[in-house]
């Protein structure tokens, strides 16, 4: 988004997001944490407030004008939206798509009906799709960003002990104790995933650092999860993106 905004400094964002993009300047419609539902009872609860912010956007298409769509992930809604922008003639680029390699490959069908072109973070997505029909850029990984924040744009790894590797001994950063190895745990980014996963999660670390001393965890939080809701873990925690720099395990 900044980069757009750079590039054209003109241009008026509006997106869901959490406070990275609105930071950026895109103005949110919705946030991410009202997107993170997950299990029957708690989707069915939260439906009237998904078919309001549906159509909202629908409306938005109109009234806003919007030149380009851009749907990241989240296909359950975005592939709807993508049809109806496709309908009222505005242009899709669609960022990280729907994992039709893995389930669903009929899914593609839709990318080709209603996108323009599709940006692929892996490098074999394309090809499929490309089968398909569908137009695709290759773009990599966004974690690739955050591993060269820490190897200097290497790729390569930082040596097991290393600053690099460790962070700071007794800070969130790396180790608790310092020394050893920094596992990350990364147990959703929802909530109800956070409340199933995390006991296992934690106490499979628990058993590891007690036959490995050398080993110590960072649990990786989204911005939009309350601390409290980590609390019991005992390991400490830090954004998706600073645990996957400081895990070298």
């Amino acid at each position: 988004m900044r980069e757009i905004r750079r590039a054209m400094p003109a241009t008026r964002l509006f997106g869901i997001g959490g406070r990275e993009m609105e930071a950026a300047g895109v103005s949110r419609i919705a946030g991410l944490d009202e997107l993170s539902v997950m299990g029957g009872t708690e989707v069915l609860r939260r439906l009237p407030g998904f078919i309001r912010l549906e159509r909202r956007i629908r409306r938005l298409f109109v009234t806003e004008d919007v030149r380009l769509f851009l749907p990241i992930d989240y296909p359950g809604l975005n592939l709807r939206l993508a049809r109806s922008a496709r309908r009222q003639g505005r242009r899709v680029l669609y960022y990280i798509a729907p994992q039709v390699w893995a389930w669903r490959e009929g899914r593609a069908s839709k990318l080709r009906r209603d996108c323009d072109r599709v940006l692929t973070v892996l490098p074999f997505e394309g090809a499929l799709l490309e089968r398909h029909g569908v137009p695709t850029d290759f773009v990599g990984h966004p974690l690739l960003d955050a591993t060269r924040a820490t190897d200097g744009g290497t790729g390569a790894r930082p040596p097991t002990g290393s600053p690099a590797a460790t962070g700071a001994p007794g800070t969130v950063e790396g180790r608790t104790s310092g020394g050893g190895r920094v596992i990350g745990l990364f147990p959703g980014s929802r909530a109800q995933e956070v409340r199933c996963m995390l006991p296992v999660f934690a106490e499979a670390a628990r058993q590891l650092a007690g036959r490995h001393p050398d080993l110590d965890f960072i649990i990786a939080r989204p911005p939009h999860l309350p601390e409290s809701l980590y609390a019991g873990a005992g390991f400490p925690t830090a954004g998706a993106r600073e645990a996957t720099e400081r895990s070298w395990a």
